[in-house]
């Protein structure tokens, strides 16, 4: 496990170095913190210039599972409230991102996925979502991509592996490796993964459903 693990992060760090010349990233922390990653300054140590037409700007979200006084909506449970509020912020986030990268001029794509599903546990007032392990919907995880040249908008209902990530990643940037040989696989289409060993889809499908639907 650790071998794989150091395979994936080195592919990582070589498909950044292959396509980009500086790396930017941001931390939403009370506020918009940016500055210069390592790998960025391993660039300018080498030698590289940088290059207008490849950037990419990462922008993590810190979690708010129960944020204070974040109540947009009135449900039954105050924690339930708190947390669909937390949702549309990150949707109103997301807007204002576009909105800030149309105001450049530029061509853009923009993907944004979240680190985990959910599931509802507790009753009554009680009543809330939370992430786990042990339901299906705990894997279900959201995944958007938005582009400047995007002609209509579609809702592709499919299954995906996370262990696909980086031949989508590939796809998306315009990459191509040896180690992610694609085979005719399109990670954006609408073709479900198919289960097989390795990618734990067989274990997902295997659990059960949340009991709220």
């Amino acid at each position: 496990m650790k071998k794989s693990r150091i395979f994936l992060t080195t592919l990582i760090i070589d498909l950044l170095r292959f396509v980009l010349k500086l790396a930017f990233w941001l931390l939403l922390l009370k506020g918009l913190i940016v500055w210069q990653s390592h790998l960025s300054t391993i660039h300018y140590q080498r030698g590289d210039v940088l290059d207008e037409r490849f950037r990419v700007l990462a922008v993590m979200e810190q979690g708010k599972i129960y944020p204070v006084k974040l109540t947009q909506f009135d449900y039954k449970s105050e924690k339930m409230s708190c947390y669909v509020s937390s949702i549309k912020e990150t949707d109103d986030l997301l807007r204002d991102i576009v909105e800030i990268l149309k105001k450049q001029g530029q061509s853009y794509s923009l993907v944004y996925f979240s680190d985990h599903g959910l599931k509802h546990t507790g009753m009554g007032d009680a009543l809330t979502l939370i992430h786990g392990g042990d339901t299906y919907q705990s894997f279900e995880v959201p995944l958007v991509k938005i582009s400047s040249d995007d002609t209509e908008h579609k809702i592709i209902q499919t299954q995906r592996s996370a262990f696909n990530f980086l031949k989508g990643f590939g796809q998306w940037t315009g990459i191509h490796a040896q180690e992610l040989p694609q085979n005719g696989y399109d990670f954006w289409g609408s073709q479900a993964d198919v289960p097989e060993k390795g990618n734990n889809l067989q274990q997902v499908n295997a659990m059960p459903r949340d009991s709220i639907q």
